[in-house]
């Protein structure tokens, strides 16, 4: 009964901190979040695909992003064209919809902090978690870039298997409906102790804050009663012993 009391109210929790997280999100978080994303990913294309000084994001009035992915292919026959070509990087665009579901990981996350047991040690897993869901954003969005940016490449040089069409698919579909919904909850629950444990005594039927044993009360108790009998002892004086001389 107690774990069922204790599982009942963290959903209760886990889902009021939820709506609260994602109403904060929706009316507050979401343009800075859009434009630390947008810094964050130019960052990370410049480190990670090379860049250089070129604008590899810029945002259309529409509130789309354009991409330009550098690739670096040279010699390239491009049958459309008739001609070998250079092709120094590639552009997409990602609409604002989809930019969307690469913004809420962090406010996911917040609200499964907030619904878990809550102590003053939990400040640091939670700054933790929220710059690993950060940089997991990030990845998600440059992994979705990439392909999109290759799927159009594909197409325009005429290149098309099996094995890269499935990998396409699972990767864009990965990137936008996996990842950003799935990693706030695998790192809460890694670097988040006490949720860590409560989830797991639901298996076992056992709430996460027990009482103690019967048998540990015991033992405790009886450790109570040796040291009240000693400080009774202790208070009380020897008895004097009367002889009688012998006549």
């Amino acid at each position: 009964m107690l774990a069922v009391k204790a599982r009942s109210s963290l959903l209760l929790r886990g889902s009021a901190a939820l709506v609260l997280m994602l109403g904060l999100w929706w009316l507050v978080l979401l343009k800075p979040s859009l434009f630390l994303l947008r810094h964050s990913t130019e960052f990370a294309m410049r480190v990670l695909m090379g860049g250089g000084s070129d604008q590899v994001v810029s945002v259309a009035d529409s509130g789309d992003w354009n991409f330009s992915v550098p690739v670096g292919i040279s010699g390239q026959y491009v049958p459309q064209e008739h001609r070998s070509v250079n092709i120094r990087s590639i552009g997409c665009t990602v609409t604002g919809s989809d930019l969307r579901a690469f913004t809420f990981s962090v406010p996911v996350l917040w609200a499964i902090f907030l619904a878990a047991p809550w102590r003053r040690k939990s400040l640091r897993p939670l700054l933790i978690g929220t710059v690993l869901t950060g940089c997991v954003q990030v990845l998600s969005l440059l992994l979705f870039v990439d392909i999109a940016a290759h799927r159009g490449l594909a197409v325009s040089l005429q290149i098309s298997n099996s094995f890269s069409t499935w990998w396409m698919t699972t990767g864009d579909y990965l990137a936008l409906s996996v990842i950003p919904f799935l990693a706030p909850f695998i790192i809460a629950i890694a670097l988040n102790r006490d949720l860590r444990t409560e989830i797991l005594n639901w298996s076992t039927g056992e709430p996460a804050c027990a009482l103690n044993s019967p048998q540990r009360d015991g033992r405790h108790g009886s450790r109570k009663k040796k040291k009240h009998g000693k400080r009774l002892t202790a208070g009380l004086k020897p008895p004097k012993v009367l002889s009688r001389a012998s006549e």
